[in-house]
């Protein structure tokens, strides 16, 4: 998921993903668990697992699951058909 979410922010490939262009759809298939924090996302971005059964994305209680902007972008952002559980949320103000 980083290089994906990297390639829609930057518009590059990345990682062999598909370069991002404009407003990005990331389908994630089969389930997730973080090992490590996911690049902030800073363009729009919608987030979609399988329409069959919900893909969870589990943060292992050790990492953050998604950090949404910063000081210089408001992207819009959804998530649809997954589970986000066990994320930890730290940094952007929050301890």
């Amino acid at each position: 998921m980083s290089n994906a979410i990297t390639a829609a922010n930057t518009d590059v490939i990345v990682g062999g993903r598909t370069a991002g262009s404009g407003a990005d759809t990331i389908l994630i298939s089969g389930n997730r668990t973080l090992s490590a924090e996911l690049p902030a996302v800073s363009s729009d971005i919608a987030f979609s697992g399988p329409f069959a059964s919900p893909t969870t994305i589990n943060g292992d209680g050790a990492h953050r699951l998604f950090f949404i902007g910063g000081a210089t972008s408001v992207p819009v952002v959804s998530f649809s058909n997954l589970v986000l559980t066990g994320g930890k949320a730290q940094g952007g103000g929050s301890k």
